[in-house]
């Protein structure tokens, strides 16, 4: 690794520039742990086309790994700490675009010829805009790829987690302290079926055939 990467990012990590605002007007940094930031970089490589809902630190390794990025964000004042931060550390941002929209409105419509090689999901954590950034990406990300879920201990987001973890297309990396790696393995095969639940291992667990009996049950002993 370039070693003037390195010496960035650890300035960086050391000084984890707040560039997230708060209600009361005030920035703090809610971004990627430093030890998910060490194990992001050796995830990525020079070129790799990469996309995130959110932006910060992550952000700033993306631009300093010379990937090919988008960073969605719906808040101006994030976008342009980043950008600040950027120019106080020399980092380029000319392989970054940085969508200032919803990631619930912009992603329906985004397409892409190339295929991603690493999504980071930490955008919006109310229910279901996790789910719904996962839903609308993960099609272009290629086999082998990562997917990462920032923030598992929320329920919002660890529903989605749990259900990846049941998917045999996917396969659980890594997990440091709240931040779950995943590698996609195979597409879900669906042959253009529109209702594939039956295929979702998910949807096959013991603990949802018991609900289902539970249910069942519930509502004959209703008449």
């Amino acid at each position: 690794m370039n070693e003037q990467i390195l010496t960035t990012l650890a300035r960086i990590k050391q000084a984890r520039p707040p560039v997230h605002i708060k209600k009361d007007g005030s920035y703090r940094c809610v971004g990627l742990s430093n030890e998910v930031l060490d194990f992001l970089l050796e995830t990525i490589e020079p070129g790799s086309n990469t996309l995130e809902t959110g932006c910060g630190l992550s952000t700033l390794l993306f631009a300093l790994a010379d990937c090919n990025h988008i960073a969605i964000a719906p808040n101006s004042t994030h976008i342009e700490e980043t950008k600040k931060v950027a120019a106080q550390n020399q980092i380029s941002l000319d392989k970054v675009t940085f969508v200032e929209k919803r990631s619930e409105h912009f992603l329906p419509m985004w397409s892409t010829e190339s295929q991603l090689d690493t999504i980071l999901i930490d955008g919006g954590h109310a229910f279901p805009l996790a789910i719904l950034d996962w839903f609308y990406t993960q099609q272009h990300l290629r086999q082998m790829g990562y997917l990462i879920l920032d923030d598992i201990g929320l329920q919002s987001v660890h529903v989605l987690f749990e259900f990846l973890k049941e998917q045999p297309e996917w396969e659980v990396f890594r997990i440091i302290h709240k931040t779950a790696f995943f590698r996609k393995l195979t597409n879900l095969q669906i042959e253009n079926e529109w209702d594939y639940w039956h295929k979702q291992s998910y949807n096959r667990s013991i603990k949802t055939k018991i609900r289902q009996v539970y249910y069942g049950v519930k509502h004959r002993l209703r008449f």
